[in-house]
């Protein structure tokens, strides 16, 4: 017949039983299959299963591949569950800290916000003010963060100390400031990371930052 990539055609026929099975849940193949692998009826999120039939292993492969291509059309928001639907933006978060990621979402969300009211209400914000709304949240949110429990966790990174090049020395250095009381804390290592000199100074006065 022809075929030029028989895995791709075989996906492709799969993918045909798995529409089938998406579409019509009253047959006698989807309700054997999903009282055994998805019982909530959704076969794109199915239960782990040790040995699971050549039929279905078959299925959720292909389910896989389809997820990867899939895009939601979010309508009146009662069909999407946001812990599991893939938004598209794991990898970016997985890039960006705390407050950028803050930065990254209020405006966003206001702009999703003025895009509802547009469909829904039929008018929509001048950009600038939907810009300063959204400047007026993050600056909010902060405050927030600062006097509450943090709502985004900081991103917690380990620096650790590197030793120096060869034939040099390197001295960190390290200042604390609490109640009017004052130290310095200073320490030298070689190469090798063997301390070489150190010292530490406590002063009980005030200062000034600058």
């Amino acid at each position: 017949m022809g075929f030029q990539d028989l895995h791709l055609f075989n996906l492709a026929l799969l993918g045909r039983q798995v529409w089938r099975l998406n579409n019509f849940k009253d047959t006698l193949c989807f309700k054997v299959l999903s009282a055994k692998y998805f019982p909530d009826g959704d076969m794109f999120r199915p239960k782990r299963c040790d040995r699971p039939s050549f039929t279905w292993a078959s299925i959720a492969k292909v389910t896989i591949a389809l997820k990867e291509g899939f895009i939601w059309q979010v309508g009146n928001d009662n069909l999407i569950d946001i812990r599991w639907v893939h938004w598209g933006m794991e990898d970016i978060l997985r890039k960006l800290d705390s407050k950028v990621a803050a930065d990254f979402f209020t405006p966003l969300w206001n702009y999703w916000n003025n895009r509802n009211k547009m469909v829904f209400q039929g008018k929509d914000d001048p950009a600038m003010m939907v810009w300063e709304r959204a400047h007026t949240f993050n600056n909010d949110f902060r405050i927030f963060n600062l006097n509450e429990p943090p709502v985004i966790l900081p991103t917690s990174v380990c620096k650790g100390w590197r030793k120096p090049p060869k034939d040099f020395i390197k001295i960190n250095v390290d200042a604390t400031v609490l109640n009017r009381n004052v130290s310095y804390r200073a320490i030298a290592r070689d190469a090798d990371g063997f301390v070489i000199a150190g010292s530490y100074v406590f002063e009980n006065k005030a200062i000034d930052v600058v």
